[in-house]
């Protein structure tokens, strides 16, 4: 009753007495005492999460129109028979910590945020560059088969000189990235060059496939 929280029999307010609220100073303190008698938070991403426990369903509508004064919109949801007004979003929290003036609280929790930002972007970069070098030994492993046929089939000198020298390039050097492998040959050759005599290198792999049975020779080289 000293507090102006309940009437001179000891009942609760149902909602929020206005009177405590008449500056914005006013409003400030009372989120925060409200929030380090009855709030909660977590900071783990994605369930990012700061409530108020409400005592009733009238205090929880006027709690949600004060954080509305500073621009936080809240919900409400029923936990057992309690009223709990919540904010979702890393945001919304970081800004309702501004309100409240929990600096500590809020360089913590924007610290937690940013490092695991950084981390899930690292996190991507990783899996991105991993799927490219899958991808990149994939095609080599395919280009070093398709070359084999062909050695096999009709021999490597059957082929024109420029594919003669970069498919026993590929095979000398099997990780070697397309721009490596035009930097080796003699004269250098642009990282497109290089694709487009494998791609012909695959071509002519996939002819004397087609022709199983025929005379090789007939694949036209």
């Amino acid at each position: 009753m000293k507090l102006g929280l309940a009437d001179r029999f000891g009942h609760p307010f149902a909602g929020i007495r206005q009177a405590f609220l008449r500056r914005e100073c006013c409003r400030r303190a009372y989120l925060r005492g409200l929030f380090l008698g009855s709030g909660w938070i977590s900071g783990r991403a994605p369930a990012y999460h700061l409530e108020f426990a409400a005592p009733s369903g009238v205090f929880a509508r006027e709690l949600l129109k004060l954080l509305e004064r500073f621009g936080l919109k809240g919900r409400v949801i029923t936990r057992k028979s309690s009223f709990v007004v919540y904010l979702k979003k890393s945001a919304a929290i970081s800004d309702c910590l501004r309100v409240m003036g929990a600096a500590e609280a809020l360089l913590e929790l924007e610290n937690t945020r940013v490092f695991r930002e950084v981390k899930n972007r690292i996190n991507r970069l990783v899996n991105c560059e991993t799927a490219n070098l899958n991808r990149t030994v994939e095609a080599a492993l395919q280009r070093k088969n398709e070359i084999g046929q062909i050695i096999r089939r009709v021999g490597l000198e059957s082929l024109p000189e420029e594919l003669k020298e970069l498919a026993r390039l590929r095979l000398a050097y099997p990780e070697a990235t397309l721009k490596e492998l035009g930097e080796m040959v003699d004269p250098p050759i642009s990282k497109s060059c290089v694709n487009h005599r494998l791609r012909r290198l695959s071509a002519i792999a996939r002819q004397l496939k087609s022709r199983n049975g025929k005379n090789p020779r007939e694949a036209r080289l």
